[in-house]
């Protein structure tokens, strides 16, 4: 099968799960797993503020509070909020396919994470 990037085939078997991903979360931070859920600001898909008051349902300790991450010293890449057994950042100019929309603050958001430094 050819890759397309609205694949009708494939969109006609996807199944949608109304609770979402928010279900397997406990499963991971209880298994110490690192979790990095991200988010273009300007996402019309799934806009970061439900992505914010569906992980407040998780009632999670908030180890760093809303802050904003640099790309560079003056260039702001996001938002980070860091909860104890997940990290939400989110991705300034950033439509739902972050990487698409902003590589560079993309690349640098993963592979702090990846490596676990601050961002």
């Amino acid at each position: 099968m050819e890759w397309k990037d609205c694949n009708l085939e494939i969109n006609s078997r996807y199944k949608r799960n109304p609770s979402g991903s928010i279900n397997i979360l406990p499963l991971l931070k209880k298994n110490k797993i690192r979790v990095l859920i991200y988010s273009g600001d300007t996402d019309a898909a799934v806009s970061e503020l439900d992505t914010i008051e569906s992980l407040k349902t998780l009632k999670y300790n908030v180890l760093e509070w809303w802050r904003p991450w640099f790309i560079t010293m003056d260039q702001i890449g996001g938002y980070i909020t860091v909860y104890d057994g997940l990290t939400l950042s989110t991705v300034r100019g950033a439509g739902h396919m972050v990487p698409q929309w902003r590589r560079e603050s993309a690349y640098y958001m993963f592979s702090h994470f990846l490596h676990n430094q601050k961002f």
